[in-house]
């Protein structure tokens, strides 16, 4: 877990698990940053997520929102962009690519999706 701060945006590497064991350690670092800022996580080293760890970063997500400013998903590994379409997140939360080309590289929505009728 590595923070970087700069020009109005939080930068949070990860990588290995977010999971139970893991979730209360990012969830602490989150606290200490304020939600007055973009936050980046770039979640391209991460192989598995749990609903505690979706659970996190949704609760930043949340609290972002409150102030203006939002959650972005940078890189997501194949394990995260499978969490997000199997939960129906893919456009909730906002992702960008910093890999050239990459199709979809910035999404950035802006509410949520209209619930199902």
């Amino acid at each position: 877990l590595s923070i970087v701060e700069d020009d109005g945006t939080s930068t949070i590497s990860l990588d290995g698990d977010l999971d139970s064991h893991t979730s209360d350690r990012l969830a602490s670092r989150l606290a200490d940053l304020s939600p007055d800022r973009e936050l980046r996580l770039n979640v391209g080293g991460l192989r598995f997520v749990d609903s505690s760890g979706l659970r996190t970063i949704l609760a930043e997500h949340e609290r972002r929102q409150e102030c203006g400013h939002k959650v972005v998903l940078v890189d997501p590994s194949e394990a995260v962009a499978r969490l997000l379409q199997i939960t129906g997140l893919e456009d909730y939360l906002a992702q960008a690519s910093t890999k050239p080309g990459e199709v979809g590289a910035d999404r950035h929505p802006d509410r949520r999706p209209a619930p199902p009728e």
